[in-house]
């Protein structure tokens, strides 16, 4: 567990440079971290996660995950079919993604993942990832690895997030995304700039 008690911590500056991922944190396969409060900003991976990659669970309260970078997918947070997360009351902000989920890029593999009353903001998809010239998800990409897996989302703002390609604000390539008093305004992109 990390606790950031006095408002002041911050995860910044850190740099991976291979196709693992997770330049801020990277939480691996039967792991578990909880994360209340804080700062994760300023991280660049060259493949996945440049806040954080998720192969194990993941429980965010408060905070923010800001101007993070990955070359390929998950700007803010990349959660693959191995993860699962649980995010509640953080602000995404302004991260960056070469190729899908500028925001956060999940992988369903269950229906224990959620995000509850969090802003997804001005996060962008840029369409020059190292392994396709495409950029889908500007704010969120879900996938899953069986369509009926959702995502539950309460009670957030998806808002001013671009794509290249599909899916300003949301992109969903398999899986279902179940969203109750969300707002989506505002998204950018050549095909769907709301939700795809």
């Amino acid at each position: 567990t990390l606790k950031d008690s006095s408002g002041t911590g911050i995860v910044t500056g850190g740099k991976c440079t291979d196709s693992e991922g997770g330049a801020g944190i990277a939480i691996d396969e039967d792991s578990l971290c909880t994360i209340e409060s804080g700062v994760i900003a300023g991280n660049t991976s060259v493949s996945y996660g440049g806040g954080i990659k998720v192969s194990g669970t993941l429980t965010i309260s408060g905070g923010s995950i800001s101007s993070n970078i990955a070359y390929d997918y998950g700007g803010a947070i990349y959660c693959d079919k191995d993860g699962k997360i649980n995010i509640n009351d953080v602000d995404i902000l302004s991260n960056t993604s070469g190729h899908d989920g500028a925001g956060i890029y999940i992988i369903l593999n269950n229906n224990d993942s959620s995000i509850n009353d969090c802003l997804i903001l001005n996060n962008k998809s840029a369409g020059k990832g190292g392994n396709e010239n495409t950029s889908y998800g500007g704010g969120l990409y879900i996938g899953a690895k069986d369509e009926a897996y959702i995502l539950t989302l309460n009670d957030t703002t998806i808002s001013g997030n671009s794509s290249a390609d599909r899916g300003g604000a949301v992109y969903i390539s398999e899986g279902t995304l179940k969203m109750t008093d969300c707002a989506v305004e505002e998204n950018t992109s050549e095909d769907g700039g709301g939700i795809y």
